[in-house]
């Protein structure tokens, strides 16, 4: 039977550590790495209502993209949401694991993943990661095949991310043939795309100001949204795990976890 610490070492081979951002606090989060794993729930976020989902589907694991603990915290009390999270984690025995810029970063990580879904051929990084270390960041840029429209793309965009809402920068009539990506929050990679020749950036969390940028330097622009460029994340990693476990059973998140509600 598999331990947390045979399923760690599947995922740093996937995404490995030295791939996260300096700031993140991806890899293990709670963790006792000698416990035998039957059930693993995948899931971008970490909140009451996963861990209780957990819970019930009997999982000794999970696998999030998003770390539940980001910042240092100074102590853990019942009587605030997070303290209360983390007793309710640790009373059921549950370890739980971040993939996350390391993910973003890695090659057949989250941003290919996306590539793949739109069909992007000629795919390759958008920048490196810093100056000093040549590997890739989050971003990618490939080619359509077949240009479309900035109105056929927007209609693409909604039906392979499931989203009913768009905001986006650019004349409706545009031809999209390059296309950069960055899962999450991409704003810093607007400059960038235009420069490496992008007709279009599909990104997420864009500011009014960051979209204006976009529209001086002649880029498309698409926002669809922190959670719908990367829900996506529980199909890569079920993907991934079922290629490589055997006699574990895997479980992708049914929790909604995008805090927004949208009016259309």
């Amino acid at each position: 039977m598999y331990k947390v610490k045979d399923i760690i070492e599947l995922a740093n081979r996937l995404a490995p550590q030295r791939l996260a951002s300096e700031w993140d606090n991806t890899g293990i989060q709670i963790c006792d790495p000698e416990q035998e794993v039957e059930s693993i729930l995948l899931s971008l976020d970490i909140n009451e209502a996963v861990v209780d989902e957990a819970i019930l589907k009997k999982c000794q694991l999970i696998i999030s993209h998003h770390p539940l603990l980001f910042r240092p915290i100074r102590k853990i009390e019942r009587q605030n949401y997070q303290g209360r999270l983390i007793y309710k984690i640790i009373s059921h025995k549950i370890s739980i694991f971040s993939m996350h810029t390391n993910l973003d970063s890695t090659e057949g990580g989250i941003n290919d993943y996306l590539a793949n879904i739109f069909g992007l051929s000629d795919v390759r990084p958008l920048g490196v990661r810093d100056n000093t270390v040549q590997e890739p960041g989050p971003g990618r840029i490939g080619i359509l095949p077949a240009g479309k429209s900035l109105q056929e793309f927007l209609q693409l965009v909604k039906e392979k991310l499931n989203t009913e809402q768009l905001r986006y920068v650019g004349e409706d009539d545009k031809i999209i043939k390059s296309v950069a990506i960055c899962s999450g929050s991409g704003s810093d990679y607007i400059s960038l795309a235009a420069k490496e020749g992008a007709d279009l950036l599909l990104t997420g969390d864009i500011k009014y100001h960051q979209a204006q940028e976009a529209e001086v330097l002649g880029l498309g622009l698409i926002d669809a949204g922190h959670y719908q460029t990367e829900v996506i994340v529980k199909s890569l990693l079920y993907d991934y795990f079922t290629r490589h476990l055997r006699g574990v059973n895997l479980y992708k998140s049914e929790v909604n976890t995008d805090p927004w509600n949208y009016f259309s």
